[in-house]
């Protein structure tokens, strides 16, 4: 379950970022770790992403 749940957020952060920087999400977060995550141009806009669709999951077991 939280497999489908980590792959849709991966789809809407990708869609955001695309539509805001051209690049999915994916392409940057790999961009950000060649640059051994000193690009700060890159790190904000991960940020950016990241706080319009923040993952928010938990594996602990719901009981209803």
């Amino acid at each position: 379950m939280l497999d489908h749940l980590n792959a849709s957020y991966t789809v809407l952060r990708n869609k955001i970022a695309a539509k805001l920087y051209h690049k999915n999400h994916v392409s940057l977060l790999t961009d950000y770790k060649t640059s051994n995550y000193k690009d700060q141009s890159i790190e904000i806009k991960i940020r950016t992403i990241r706080e319009k669709y923040p993952l928010l999951l938990s594996g602990a077991e719901i009981k209803n």
